[in-house]
């Protein structure tokens, strides 16, 4: 349809906001609007339904491109969540070399920092500082994926039903006063 079809600008806005942390000033400018209206148009740009639907476009492909799927991120939060470090050491609780640590834990691990300590040619020291990524936050968003944290408000009180017929007829009155 030639009404879905975005002009030369329009699609330079798109495919701008999707590439520059979704700033419309800058977008709108990169399309070729002038800096004075720039962010004006770009909100404005941002209301019509022919560009959100680029926008979306331009984002489904670049999560295709990057292989990024819903199981795939499933995956990696689910390898955080059941990240156990033991997987990580040997028999005697020494850190294993990366290639020996599985799949799944070493993807779990954001930084190694080693340091070594020295005196006169003698090593005297070494330590291993392992940084892991939020297990905590991997649980809590499996959790909502899941739905199992929707919040729930109880309200609680007592009304009867006398009361709510009466409020009701009162509210019927007043109308009836209105028309009069």
């Amino acid at each position: 349809m030639a009404d879905d079809k975005l002009t030369p600008r329009q699609e330079k806005f798109a495919h701008a906001w999707c590439t520059n942390g979704h700033n419309a000033l800058r977008a709108a400018i990169a399309a070729g609007y002038s800096e004075k209206g720039a962010g004006q148009q770009g909100c404005e740009l941002l209301k019509i339904p022919k560009v959100k639907k680029k926008i979306d476009e331009i984002y489904a492909e670049q999560l295709n491109v990057a292989n990024c799927t819903e199981e795939w991120i499933i995956k990696q939060i689910m390898n955080v969540a059941g990240f156990d470090f033991d997987a990580c050491l040997d028999e005697d609780g020494n850190l294993l070399p990366m290639h020996q640590i599985p799949e799944a834990h070493r993807l779990a691990l954001n930084s190694i920092e080693m340091k070594e300590w020295d005196i006169g040619g003698v090593r005297v020291g070494k330590t291993k500082k392992v940084r892991t990524s939020d297990k905590i936050k991997a649980l809590e968003l499996l959790g909502k994926y899941r739905k199992m944290f929707t919040e729930k408000h109880e309200v609680t009180g007592e009304i009867s039903l006398a009361k709510l017929v009466s409020d009701f007829s009162d509210d019927d009155e007043e109308e009836d006063d209105i028309f009069s």
